[in-house]
């Protein structure tokens, strides 16, 4: 078992990985061959997912998943991936022995040799329900408290549009006393004044409602097939990706994914994100277009192996006209406001967006 080509292991550290899975109880660990077919399993596995090594070796490692995700071919779209950039990481539904479902949080590792051709993969899984069930109480309260928010915002108007009502007949009925020669000039202008000042108020409070607002994008919802849109969105980048001399893979699971989106937005937000990967790759290099549903999320990445980001521009890289310096010999002339579209776009649907780099390079 030597580990590498150019600097061997030590037989005692050898020994330890060979023996460190048997031994692991907190993660399972699956050897597959080349086409997904399990060779072998841990012992974790049984405390994981309820199966015995005789269970699944010989089997599928797609009788682990759940039909709705076997159906979309997200088995094979796992090791395509793995096969593709030499891993695919995810969060998904497995399904155990007993029936019961479980959430994981995994990653699965092409194995080759030192030609590069293909062994198998070596998978990993970690039970992470519990974080699951976290996860979705807080959006359960984060819905809730948005819910109230609105309500809230909707009894304000109400309460505004009704006292604006009885401002304009109070208004209405000043200037008409204003015209009455009978009528007190000094309880006149008092009317007057006061009038004027329930307006401004009126106008504070309906302004306060909505502090610094922007107005929130419309989006125009229709039922949305992603891998044709997303396939759409690679032809169209796809001469910009080969004049930078960049390899552009697009790999989508086999079944479809629908989903209920603004198609002209999200196929906005994947151009972007893709337009900037291929400007900041240097000639040689690949853009990677993915997708995979993780639950009841649609998860598409964009990934490249690019200059790199460094780490303090990480958290503001979703900022208007925020650019990577490093970057701007390769950007040609970007503006710096494409990747604050994207999450405007995507914050507009409800979703999320996010980035991850190791940093220059």
């Amino acid at each position: 078992m030597d580990m590498s080509p150019h600097r061997p292991v030590p037989d005692e550290v050898q020994q330890l990985l060979l023996r460190w899975p048997e031994r692991e109880e907190i993660y399972a660990f699956l050897a597959l061959d080349p086409v997904g077919t399990v060779l072998w399993v841990s012992p974790a596995a049984e405390l994981l997912l309820g199966y015995v090594h005789d269970d699944l070796v010989g089997e599928s490692f797609g009788r682990l998943f759940t039909s709705e995700d076997r159906a979309k071919g997200l088995d094979q779209h796992e090791l395509t991936i793995a096969r593709h950039v030499g891993f695919c990481e995810d969060d998904r539904w497995h399904v155990r022995r007993d029936g019961t479902s479980i959430w994981t949080n995994g990653v699965t590792t092409a194995v080759k040799d030192h030609r590069g051709d293909l062994l198998g993969f070596a998978k990993v899984k970690r039970d992470r329900t519990d974080l699951k069930a976290q996860l979705v109480t807080l959006q359960n309260r984060v819905a809730s408290l948005q819910q109230t928010a609105q309500d809230r915002l909707a009894f304000d108007e109400t309460m505004v549009h009704e006292q604006a009502n009885v401002l304009n007949a109070l208004t209405a009925a000043v200037e008409l006393l204003a015209r009455s020669e009978q009528a007190s000039r000094p309880v006149v202008e008092m009317l007057t004044r006061q009038v004027g000042i329930l307006g401004r108020l009126l106008e504070d409070f309906r302004t306060g409602m909505h502090p610094g607002e922007v107005p929130t994008p419309k989006l125009i919802y229709e039922t949305v097939q992603l891998n044709e849109t997303l396939t759409d969105v690679a032809n169209g980048v796809g001469a910009a990706a080969a004049a930078g001399g960049i390899t552009l893979e697009t790999l989508l699971p086999s079944g479809q994914i629908v989903l209920r989106a603004d198609r002209s937005r999200l196929q906005q937000i994947v151009h972007n994100l893709l337009i900037n990967a291929i400007k900041c790759t240097p000639a040689g290099g690949k853009v990677w277009l993915k997708a995979t549903v993780e639950g009841e999320h649609v998860v598409v990445r964009v990934e490249d192996n690019g200059v790199g980001i460094s780490g303090d521009m990480l958290p503001r890289i979703f900022e208007l006209f925020t650019q990577e310096p490093r970057s701007l010999h390769l950007a040609r002339g970007g503006s710096g406001i494409g990747l604050a579209v994207v999450k405007q776009w995507v914050d507009a649907h409800g979703g999320t967006v996010e980035v991850r780099s190791e940093g220059e390079g």
